[in-house]
């Protein structure tokens, strides 16, 4: 399959309250029009900015055709926000509804040498009810977009394709089995073909971040005209395995494989693939057998519009990501922008892919939500980066303020004993999930409390400290048997000074002290909890996840970057306390202690390592107020892999002067080689206030 005309660039558009036939013809006069650079989206535009609705896209192009009369031509579009009817000449190809994944429509006989190409878009606005009836995901949720947002248009690339007999249309790339340094992988193709015969399929695996063994092999097969799919296996050895960054290199292969027929290629297709295995035993992920504990954030999209994503930014978000200590992006309700997987994939860092169901929806959407997720793994299943799929997040209603007792004891009940959704819908998704791809941990909901069935994660929203993660500790004990992650905690803050006064000027005195008080409550809230859940690391926790990695709007967010991707106090914050090995001193709360207090203070070493149980280290404790050494202490220890907690000492401190005294915890080891980093010296402080 060849791309042969671009039909992206200008086009016309046009806001409309009902579609209507003369948009269509050929001769109508729309040189009043708007125009708009496809990919686009309608809001990027001044005059709808706002605008939510009803849009008609209008393209004029010539073709020639090519001298072969055999190819069969296809007009692909890669996505639209969010339905959408097309017309090619007058004549209607298809529908369309979703918005990450692509389609395409046979235009052999319809194309001319003039051609006018229309396309009817329409994005709803979100229902009042909060009963949602468009897979948008996180593009719907209140919590980060303006009621006015609407993602509506043509956000992808439109182009006509020549196809010669066959054409594959995707591929899924799974690693089977891995033993020593043999594996089996599968590779499952979709085909359409214009004939009914044999044709030859070859295989070529090539590296393609580091230098190794090329594998190919090749076989017959039959090929039915219409739609076929064909499923291999081939067994590999002397393999470079992908691992995320902490535990090894991300050894990634480029995947080509070409259907040939009378000597000829005739249809070719390429994707980044790994050979990796990941599953979830006895309560802990594990990577090609190695236990993974997930140092998680939140990712939003990388833009608030998709269509104006610079990939390159992509790549900034994942090593930044890398920098931070975090070893797996959870991609929130929604699908990303390609090259942030391929970044992934390359960079060793695993994600946690959720599909973009996000609140409560009619029984309707059942079968879209079937073929979409299917449509999902087709698109992203074959990336090593994949770890974990999510089915629908937060599948429960929205608590609101209403004083009737009737509708509050409704929501509680759908949120806590249970609805269609989580009951129906998402157990539905799963099975289908587990049926058709078996080689990632499937999520059935998220943001429940996971006391039957399947692992969940826990959505307590933490924007402030307070004693609940306590509770939140005991109770997983005795009733939440999978509640094993822990996501969506953090605090709202302001951008860093540069950001702000770049969108809205220099702020004035109020401004600034808001603008300092928000940042060091989010560092604040960031630090504390995070510390407070590694404490709790493999018992039972196996994952956090905070919010987020980055803002989306210029005015702030829950990021600890801004949307500049300038770093806001708390990115140190988040990436001392992330470190693979770090000290953690407990029992230490926000309020003030007292001359003549004893103060009791454990002090723990976490490890996420694989370093072999004999690597040891040196801790050093001490306690100042100002430049004066109230306290110093020393010990050794020897360092156990990827282990839970372990507490080292407790320290025993009399304050016997007023003043802010300081805490300082730090530990040197050889050399952090595998983590990518040159720091040989991991310090963790506190202020104990005594007055």
């Amino acid at each position: 399959m060849h791309s042969i005309v671009d039909l992206s660039g200008c086009w016309k558009i046009k806001p409309v309250d009902q579609f209507v036939k003369e948009h269509r013809s050929a001769t109508f006069d729309d040189s009043d029009w708007e125009e708009q650079d496809v990919p686009g989206q309608w809001q990027c535009q001044t005059n709808f900015k706002n605008y939510q609705g009803k849009m008609v896209y209008r393209k004029s192009f010539t073709f020639t055709r090519h001298a072969d009369k055999t190819n069969f031509y296809e007009i692909n579009f890669t996505g639209i926000f969010y339905f959408a009817i097309i017309y090619l000449n007058g004549r209607r190809l298809g529908h369309y509804e979703g918005y990450f994944s692509p389609i395409s429509f046979f235009v052999t006989k319809t194309l001319q040498e003039n051609n006018l190409l229309v396309v009817e878009v329409n994005c709803p606005p979100a229902p009042p009810d909060h009963i949602e009836n468009l897979i948008l995901g996180i593009f719907r949720h209140t919590r980060y977009f303006p009621k006015t947002f609407n993602p509506g248009g043509i956000w992808g690339r439109v182009y006509i394709s020549s196809i010669n007999r066959y054409a594959i249309r995707h591929l899924r790339f799974k690693t089977t089995t891995i033993d020593d340094q043999q594996a089996t992988v599968e590779v499952k193709l979709v085909v359409d073909s214009t004939n009914t015969e044999e044709a030859t399929v070859q295989y070529s695996l090539k590296p393609a971040n580091f230098a190794g063994t090329i594998y190919q092999w090749r076989e017959r097969s039959k090929i039915n005209r219409g739609r076929t799919i064909l499923t291999g296996k081939q067994a590999l050895s002397d393999i470079e395995l992908w691992w995320t960054y902490d535990l090894g290199f991300p050894s990634a292969y480029n995947l080509t494989v070409q259907l040939i027929w009378q000597s000829e290629v005739r249809s070719e297709y390429t994707a980044l693939v790994g050979i990796r295995m990941i599953q979830l035993e006895n309560r802990r992920v594990y990577l090609n057998g190695k236990s993974l504990f997930l140092r998680g954030a939140n990712y939003l999209p990388t833009h608030p519009y998709i269509s104006q994503v610079n990939p390159d930014t992509c790549l900034t978000d994942v090593k930044l990501a890398i920098d931070s200590h975090i070893n797996c992006l959870r991609v929130r309700s929604h699908v990303a922008y390609s090259e942030l997987y391929q970044a992934c994939d390359l960079q060793g860092m695993l994600v946690w892919q959720d599909f973009p169901l996000f609140g409560m929806y009619p029984r309707e959407i059942l079968p879209v939500a079937k073929r979409q997720l299917s449509t999902m793994v087709d698109m992203l299943g074959s990336h090593p980066c994949i770890g974990v799929i999510c089915c629908h997040d937060e599948p429960f209603p929205k608590y609101g303020r209403s004083k009737n007792l009737r509708e509050k004891a409704r929501k509680f009940i759908g949120r806590y004993v249970g609805n269609w959704n989580q009951n129906r819908l998402d157990v539905f998704l799963r099975k289908s999930l587990k049926k058709e791809d078996s080689g990632h941990i499937v999520i059935q909901s998220s943001g429940l409390w996971g006391m039957l069935g399947s692992l969940s994660d826990v959505h307590f929203h933490w924007y402030h400290i307070d004693k609940l993660i306590t509770r939140f500790s005991l109770l997983s004990y005795f009733l939440g048997f999978n509640n094993r992650i822990v996501s969506d905690f953090g605090s709202f803050s302001s951008p860093v000074l540069e950001t702000l006064v770049e969108h809205q000027g220099e702020p004035d005195k109020e401004g600034m002290i808001d603008l300092h008080i928000s940042q060091n409550r989010q560092a604040e809230i960031l630090k504390f909890f995070i510390e407070k859940l590694r404490l709790m690391k493999y018992k039972p926790i196996i994952g956090i996840f905070f919010s987020d990695l980055h803002d989306m709007f210029m005015t702030g967010g829950t990021g600890i970057v801004d949307a500049r991707r300038c770093s806001k106090p708390a990115h140190k914050v988040v990436k001392d306390a992330l470190r693979p090995r770090c000290l953690i001193a407990s029992e230490i709360t926000d309020k003030k202690y007292h001359l003549g207090d004893v103060l009791l203070i454990p002090v723990h070493l976490i490890n996420d390592c694989q370093e072999e149980s004999d690597t040891g280290g040196e801790i050093n404790i001490k306690i100042k107020l100002g430049r004066r050494l109230f306290l110093e202490t020393t010990l050794m220890v020897k360092l156990v892999s990827d282990s839970r907690p372990v507490q080292m000492d407790v320290v025993f401190f009399r304050p016997q002067e007023p003043g802010t005294h300081h805490l300082r915890l730090s530990m040197r080891t050889e050399k952090e080689k595998q983590f990518q980093t040159d720091h040989t010296e991991i310090v963790t402080q506190y202020e104990l206030p005594i007055i």
